[in-house]
């Protein structure tokens, strides 16, 4: 089957195996498993490469992949299914990293997260360390979603026990490096999506800023009496005090309701939630 293009863009290759897999499943009546790898195993659709496989990859195994899904797709049927559109074409995922892609620091994945949300601003908690007036003041008191950022590396070695965050209320942050890695979402660069303000599902309004919840994660890592609990994963990582965090500014949208829809589509394309949202 000759092709002009290598495969399609992660967010719509995504989109096919899915597809793909329920139409299996009417076809069969067999209801295939939950991970990918077993998937593929009881006779599903080959798996995407997408986000780790993405950026692990070149294009000649990307061009293969997407083959094999042409071919299987033939095989039952279902080709019909794997139409993909002119803007959704890769013709070449550029340079490499470890044998496949990165676009700059990140993985496609998130550099798609950082461009639609204009996401060109950080902090660091060695830079709160280092000025901790300068950092706030560089805060926007508004609410919205913030995003726990580092380029991926393998963390052998790196997790640490205890690690810096603060026991508020007396609680003890730190969890067994076992669970740590039970967490852990490989080649993922998104460590954690937080919230500021917004209406939760209940009704109920906060008023929280930006400004307010950033500098508590931050003093939070910094080993103070603050309330943060959630993310307390990350300060368990020796590199916790170069994580970047960014943040998106909510205009109309509901940051609770932005919040989980960042969280639901990072499920959907890692089968897992970023490695220190615990819920």
């Amino acid at each position: 089957m000759e092709l002009d293009y290598i495969c399609p863009f992660p967010n719509r290759w995504n989109e096919i195996y899915e597809n793909l897999c329920r139409a299996y499943e009417n076809i069969t009546g067999i209801i295939l498993p939950k991970t990918v790898v077993e998937i593929s195993n009881a006779g599903g659709p080959p798996t995407p490469l997408i986000l780790a496989g993405w950026a692990f990859t070149n294009d000649e195994d990307k061009k293969d992949r997407w083959q094999e899904t042409l071919h299987w797709a033939e095989k039952h049927k279902l080709l019909h299914l794997t139409n993909v559109e002119e803007s959704d074409r890769c013709y070449s995922s550029g340079h490499t990293r470890g044998g496949g892609i990165c676009f700059g620091e990140y993985c496609a994945y998130t550099n798609d997260i950082i461009d639609q949300y204009k996401l060109s601003d950080y902090v660091t908690l060695n830079q709160y360390i280092s000025d901790p007036a300068r950092v706030t003041a560089r805060l926007p008191d508004t609410n919205g979603v913030y995003f726990v950022i580092f380029p991926y590396e393998w963390p052998e070695g790196m997790f640490v026990n205890p690690g810096t965050g603060g026991h508020f209320k007396g609680k003890n942050p730190n969890v067994p490096i076992e669970e740590l890695w039970r967490n852990w979402v490989e080649e993922a660069d998104i460590l954690y999506i937080g919230k500021a303000g917004g209406t939760s599902v209940n009704g109920i309004p906060s008023d929280a800023t930006l400004k307010e919840r950033i500098v508590a994660l931050l003093r939070f890592g910094n080993g103070k009496n603050v309330g943060h609990w959630g993310g307390r994963y990350l300060w368990q990582h020796e590199s916790s005090p170069d994580f970047r965090v960014y943040w998106y500014a909510c205009a109309d949208e509901n940051p609770v309701e932005l919040e989980q829809k960042l969280l639901n589509e990072f499920k959907r394309v890692c089968l897992k939630r970023p490695f220190a949202n615990l819920k």
